[in-house]
């Protein structure tokens, strides 16, 4: 398939497409695939490398984006709009799963950085689902307690997605939700991935309704994991 510039992935999703087609009825509502990313030696690798999942930008130091050797020849990885696009291009309509992943950092404050961060990714980029393939304690429970239990009363980032961006993408985060179309219940999440600074972030907010206070606020520390 390299050799004529068809992956596998398109091979199958295109074959796919054919059977059902023959078959006169979806034959898979759901591509699953499994995510373990490479090349974590420390802390400052595993919190950047959520990025490997959608940024243009981001090559990470890996044998699978090394030139002449990789999957990607020197380019980044972009997992989740190259695989969306995949569905759309061969078999759209097509749901996207990563049904095992972890970022690993169980005992370390940066698995809670990388964890809550491939939420927030998974959320952007409309994933039908995914499965953590680990024990989801110390460290990583938190990051899915800002999104699915922030206040201890099964507080929820919200079910829809808004547009949300930062300029600096090595060291910060940012996501947000509104419930429904509520624009009134507006969710923001953002992210600090340096180990080192406070960060201090100008937020811009365009939406229909004026903000004017934030109802609560919730946070994650290292001494919480």
């Amino acid at each position: 398939y390299r050799n004529n510039r068809m992956t596998w992935l398109n091979a199958f999703l295109a074959n796919l497409k054919q059977a059902s087609t023959a078959a006169g009825k979806r034959l898979v509502d759901v591509l699953a695939i499994h995510y373990y990313p490479e090349g974590i030696y420390s802390d400052a690798i595993r919190v950047q490398a959520p990025r490997s999942l959608w940024d243009p930008n981001y090559v990470e130091n890996t044998w699978i984006t090394a030139v002449g050797n990789g999957f990607t020849d020197g380019r980044s990885l972009e997992v989740l709009p190259k695989m969306n696009l995949s569905i759309s291009d061969f078999y759209p309509g097509t749901k996207l799963a990563i049904t095992e992943y972890t970022f690993g950092g169980r005992h370390n404050i940066s698995g809670t950085i990388a964890q809550s961060d491939a939420l927030g990714i998974f959320g952007r980029y409309g994933l039908y689902w995914a499965t953590y393939f680990a024990t989801a304690d110390n460290y990583i429970s938190p990051a899915f307690k800002i999104f699915r239990n922030y206040n201890g009363a099964l507080g929820t980032f919200g079910d829809t997605y808004i547009d949300a961006n930062t300029n600096d993408v090595t060291n910060n985060s940012v996501y947000a939700s509104i419930v429904g179309a509520n624009e009134n219940d507006l969710h923001i999440v953002l992210i600090n991935k340096s180990p080192t600074q406070t960060l201090t972030n100008n937020i811009n907010i365009t939406a229909g309704v004026n903000y004017e206070k934030i109802a609560e606020a919730w946070g994650i520390s290292e001494s919480q994991g």
